[in-house]
């Protein structure tokens, strides 16, 4: 026992201890810019190709103000255009903003999708399992789901490539009304 509490001591100090939250936002800031800085799983996005956004942006899964939804390991998806690129956001509601991992943030920047007038200051969030987080905003010039697009939404870039995409209240509250058809498997836009 006291020797799994010393690892996780050791640990905890090799993660987090000596950096200060600007510090630990440089970090998140450097990680998105610069190729494979600190990244220890760099290998995920060192070789992925640049796509062209107009390449992959589907139409199909929008009719009017009605997105589809599905469920993947237990949880709603919906797809979201973030400047361009469509990701499977997971619909939460209890979130407050927009996140996306590290590692989905370096993928845009390496297809030119963010710069970095778009990165902002630290963040500090509490997760869901009652820690406190820093993280990085990040200012999405474009959001798009079905017909309906907002422009400037704020986001919060995670420093851990396997953080989910969720889809906060910093963009749903901005798109007014939306009905949740469970039944359907639907979200409707008013």
């Amino acid at each position: 026992m006291k020797k799994h509490l010393l690892i996780i001591f050791l640990l905890t100090c090799v993660l987090g201890c000596g950096k200060s939250g600007s510090e630990r936002a440089a970090l998140i800031r450097d990680r998105v810019i610069r190729e494979n800085a600190g990244k220890p799983n760099a290998s995920l996005t060192e070789n992925a190709p640049v796509i062209e956004p107009e390449k992959v942006a589907r139409e199909d899964f929008v009719a009017d103000n009605i997105v589809g939804m599905s469920r993947k390991n237990g949880v709603t998806t919906i797809p979201v255009e973030v400047n361009g690129m469509v990701f499977d956001f997971i619909f939460d509601t209890g979130a407050s903003d927009m996140t996306l991992s590290i590692l989905e943030a370096r993928f845009l920047y390496k297809n030119g999708l963010i710069d970095e007038s778009d990165l902002g200051e630290e963040v500090h969030y509490q997760t869901a399992s009652g820690n406190t987080a820093t993280g990085l905003q990040l200012n999405l010039r474009s959001v798009k789901i079905g017909n309906k697009q907002l422009t400037n939404v704020g986001a919060t870039i995670i420093d851990n490539p396997d953080a989910p995409l969720l889809l906060g209240q910093s963009a749903l509250s901005r798109f007014g009304t939306v009905l949740v058809d469970y039944p359907n498997s639907r979200i409707i836009f008013k």
